[in-house]
């Protein structure tokens, strides 16, 4: 099992981008992860984007060119070998 937007897809570079800033795209990172593991019941992921631009002062608009370019998200560089190697290793049930 995997985290897709982190393990296998580079989402970070698709914070830093939306954010404009690698430093900051990292911050507001991390504040959505601390809003998201400590919220209790779901909520919708563009609110805890957006919460989490404001907290750490990142620009609302950054929120919304972080889900509007969900579509060009790509792998890590080493991620389709590594999946290639797991399948070719899988054991069939």
């Amino acid at each position: 099992m995997f985290d897709l937007l982190t393990a296998l897809l580079d989402s970070w570079s698709l914070w830093n981008r939306a954010a404009g800033r690698a430093d900051d795209g990292m911050r507001w990172r991390r504040a959505y992860l601390a809003l998201t593991y400590g919220c209790g019941a779901y909520r919708p992921y563009e609110d805890l984007v957006r919460e989490a631009a404001l907290e750490t002062g990142v620009a609302a608009k950054a929120a919304e060119n972080l889900v509007t370019s969900w579509d060009s998200l790509q792998p890590w560089p080493e991620a389709p070998g590594l999946l290639r190697g797991l399948r070719d290793r899988a054991i069939p049930i």
